[in-house]
């Protein structure tokens, strides 16, 4: 039984969350699940159980992953930096922690130490290095792409010139160095695929 209040608690509290980075109002979403507003605010609260059906109309409303909307291990998302020289590697994992504090930040020196760990660590955003040691980091995104498809890259480069290349990948954004806090919430505004919370 406890587990199943734990259980509608992460789900209000996600429902609520989703609801406002989508700027609506109970009211507003109530009006396109076709259900009343004091349904809206008892899931939110927790008090309310909600079928499957609900809950993939919910996502779908809010362009939101069920699993997303369901799971205790999407309390937060995985944010990673890819960047060969150790002394800004460490500079911009900082910067990412500072700029995402309800994010695990991760830094890598190398493109294979990034994609062991994202074998085993589903990675929603990466800000990569295009030239990297080990690897070219288009590719490195690729490989990331194939281990889940909806990861947000951001290239983080020196060279404009691969601007294009690298918009052809169907990146979420492409930041000319150095990474500040500011270029970082311009991007997380921006993301091609919107995750849950990490603006919060």
């Amino acid at each position: 039984m406890a587990s199943e209040e734990k259980q509608l608690k992460w789900f209000g509290r996600r429902l609520s969350l989703a609801r406002k980075e989508r700027g609506l109002s109970q009211a507003q979403l109530a009006k396109r699940l076709y259900v009343g507003q004091a349904t809206v605010s008892r899931l939110e609260q927790g008090a309310a159980v909600p079928d499957v059906a609900t809950i993939r109309q919910i996502a779908e409303v809010l362009d939101v992953d069920v699993n997303l909307l369901m799971s205790d291990a999407a309390d937060s998302a995985t944010a990673i930096t890819v960047e060969d020289n150790r002394f800004l590697m460490r500079r911009y994992l900082t910067v990412l922690e500072q700029a995402l504090p309800n994010a695990r930040c991760y830094g890598f020196e190398r493109a294979s130490e990034a994609l062991k760990f994202a074998h085993s660590n589903k990675v929603d955003i990466a800000f990569l290095d295009i030239e990297l040691f080990d690897a070219d980091g288009m590719e490195l995104a690729a490989r990331l792409a194939g281990l889940n498809p909806k990861i947000n890259i951001i290239y983080l480069t020196c060279h404009p010139e691969y601007t294009q290349k690298a918009l052809d990948t169907f990146c979420s954004g492409y930041v000319l160095k150095p990474l500040t806090p500011e270029k970082i919430m311009t991007q997380i505004a921006h993301l091609r695929f919107p995750i849950l919370g990490l603006s919060g």
